[in-house]
């Protein structure tokens, strides 16, 4: 990339563009698959920079799903704008792209070889109870690279993929998932803080997640 680039304007929504985009890739976060979305960072010339999440060379039967994924991230994003430790939404690049917020941070299990304070957890469960504030849940939080240490120590939540908008009557189970989440982190890193009330909530939860998950498979069954 030359040292003369100037960089763009982040003024209004025209400045995101994919011609701009693939010029300026800085860093390959996830690279473009058949199967999965690219994860890139675009940074010109003295520029922050934004991550775009890509779609555009997907497999072109699975496009149309992911695309609609996006989608679901893109209400989802627009919700919970504003609140601290979450990515924001830029802007929509085109049908297949979204331009966010570049959020430092390392992936959760990065952080344990010095110890985790008790506080990130409870700031953790405070980021995930204003998420479910705004109406949405993230549903992915299992993953541990979802989950950020920032470089003050504070929690961050990126990737809302998987997010959804439930309806009332869904929305405790799926919040349920989202905080057994963060009890399945504390109990790995930080067991010290975990009642053991909580603790029989997750072992009950865990349970029937397994059950779910066995009933799916055994539903898929070539020939049943």
């Amino acid at each position: 990339m030359p040292a003369s680039s100037p960089a763009p304007s982040r003024t209004g929504t025209s400045a995101f563009t994919r011609e701009e985009a693939e010029a300026h890739v800085a860093e390959v976060l996830v690279p473009p698959t058949a199967w999965k979305p690219s994860v890139r960072i675009v940074r010109s010339s003295g520029d922050s920079g934004y991550v775009l999440k890509d779609v555009a060379r997907m497999n072109p039967f699975w496009r149309p799903v992911m695309r609609r994924l996006l989608r679901r991230e893109e209400k989802a994003l627009r919700r919970l704008d504003g609140i601290p430790g979450l990515p924001k939404l830029l802007a929509r690049v085109d049908a297949n792209a979204l331009a966010l917020e570049v959020l430092a941070g390392r992936p959760l299990a990065h952080a344990t070889a010095h110890g985790i304070s008790p506080r990130f957890f409870e700031e953790l469960d405070r980021l995930v109870g204003r998420i479910h504030e705004r109406g949405v849940v993230h549903l992915d939080l299992r993953q541990k690279r979802n989950v950020l240490v920032g470089p003050d120590g504070s929690p961050r939540i990126v990737d809302f993929q998987a997010a959804m908008c439930p309806p009332r009557f869904l929305a405790g189970l799926f919040r349920a998932i989202d905080r057994s989440a963060v009890t399945k982190f504390r109990l790995k890193y930080r067991p010290d803080t975990v009642g053991e009330a909580e603790r029989a909530r997750h072992r009950r939860f865990e349970r029937l997640r397994r059950l779910w998950f066995v009933s799916r498979m055994r539903r898929k069954r070539p020939g049943d």
